[in-house]
């Protein structure tokens, strides 16, 4: 993998670039490939045709379990062909991790080189809105829990802690890890509560993450007619699932609350304590989705790999266009024309997430088709701390309809681009 990689990025005429994140528990790379120049703006605002704005980042990881090895060569196969054309317009940054667990994979296991579960060593005490769980605090129904605890690990692996603080300091603007062993895009939570009993929580942000989920699956020619794992678990709809939910009806297995009644309905699958994705939620108000693209965990070599990766081809690149989706704005001296930062705030819908911001001045907020947001900002010069200037509101609906959006490609129409412009108040 390493030479492919290599050798790969050497012929790309310098569209991409590889780079090691850290080192496994066995000390080889997690090899991290940049496709197109991170650095290079763009300029989508015709209002504004001479500002530059930075590229959405969307972040693919793979083989977080090294046992699952189609997806690994799905990532391959994307990189190949994407660092091969030159001629592509590069309006997503694209970050693609083809394999997490570099260890497991020549081990040919799920965990890594300690025997911890990747996919549960991402919880954070201080992050997390419950505590971890203890054993004594244990019944023989709290099967994920005692699973977290036993194969999950009591610290953060050198695997986790270098993605999780690479995805800190890049702060992509959408991400997805990919898994084997059924056909479905999963979206948050994975869990709600320390034990893994409560089985209806959503996020803050819903419907947001499902349309995400729909945004992968109805491209795929085969994920909107999965409807069960090949074990029967869960039920999917459309080829989505949500983790901390169960469910009632056909294909739904386990857990019943008190009274012998299913603890939910819809669709739902099965609860997981400290998931890449949930600490991606919780620590850094970010959407990751947990994509499982085949059934067969280890796919043996031959024509099978190609036609899954042509069938995961288009849904991969539409996930990536998403990131487009919703508010970009970047905020400016209205005398001078100077970048500003600003602080931000969301009126509506209540309790979800507002705009994130970096130093530059670039802002953005992820927006579902259908729904209003609403807010406002406040900017300010970081290089000049006695500076003020009055507040601007914002408003900002996603134009394409929820299937529009879904089905079609390209990012026209994603995005609400704003260059914001702001008045400079007298000091005081």
């Amino acid at each position: 993998m390493s030479a492919f990689l290599s050798a790969t990025a050497a012929r790309s005429g310098g569209r991409c670039g590889l780079s090691s994140l850290g080192k496994s528990v066995q000390d080889r790379d997690l090899w991290l490939v940049t496709v197109g120049n991170a650095s290079a703006p763009h300029f989508p605002d015709p209002a504004y045709p001479s500002v530059p704005y930075p590229k959405p980042k969307f972040v693919y990881i793979g083989a977080m379990h090294g046992d699952e090895t189609g997806n690994l060569v799905v990532l391959l196969r994307l990189l190949e062909e994407l660092c091969g054309d030159t001629s592509r317009d590069a309006r997503v940054q694209l970050y693609v991790v083809p394999c997490m667990n570099p260890d497991g994979y020549v081990l040919g296991q799920r965990w890594n080189a300690h025997d911890v579960d990747l996919n549960r060593n991402a919880f954070t005490d201080d992050d997390f809105p419950y505590a971890r769980p203890k054993l004594d605090e244990l019944s023989s129904f709290d099967a994920e829990a005692y699973f977290f605890l036993t194969a999950g690990g009591t610290h953060m692996e050198p695997e986790t802690q270098a993605i999780t603080s690479w995805l800190s300091s890049l702060r992509p603007t959408l991400s997805a890890n990919l898994h084997g062993g059924a056909l479905v895009a999963s979206y948050a939570l994975d869990a709600c509560d320390s034990l893994g009993r409560d089985m209806s929580c959503d996020s803050v942000e819903a419907p947001l993450p499902r349309f995400l989920a729909n945004a992968y699956a109805l491209q795929h020619p085969d994920m909107p007619r999965s409807r069960s794992d090949p074990d029967g678990w869960g039920r999917f709809v459309n080829g989505t699932t949500q983790g901390a939910r169960r469910v009632r009806g056909a294909g739904a297995r386990g857990g019943r609350g008190e009274g012998g009644g299913w603890l939910g309905e819809g669709d739902g699958w099965y609860t997981a304590l400290g998931t890449l994705a949930d600490w991606a939620h919780w620590a850094m108000g970010h959407h990751m989705l947990t994509l499982e693209l085949h059934e067969t965990k280890d796919p043996p070599p031959g024509p099978g790999l190609a036609r899954l990766y042509a069938a995961n081809r288009a849904s991969l690149l539409r996930l990536a266009e998403m990131s487009h989706l919703g508010m970009r704005s970047v905020v400016l001296d209205a005398a001078t024309q100077a970048p500003l930062a600003a602080w931000t705030a969301l009126d509506g819908p209540a309790g979800m997430w507002p705009p994130q911001a970096d130093a530059a001045g670039y802002i953005w907020k992820l927006g579902v088709p259908g729904v209003t947001y609403s807010g406002v900002l406040q900017p300010h010069d970081p290089r000049d701390p006695s500076s003020r200037y009055a507040s601007i509101p914002f408003r900002f609906r996603v134009r394409p309809s929820w299937d529009a959006a879904v089905r079609g490609s390209g990012i026209a129409e994603l995005a609400v681009v704003r260059t914001l412009l702001a008045t400079r108040l007298a000091k005081k």
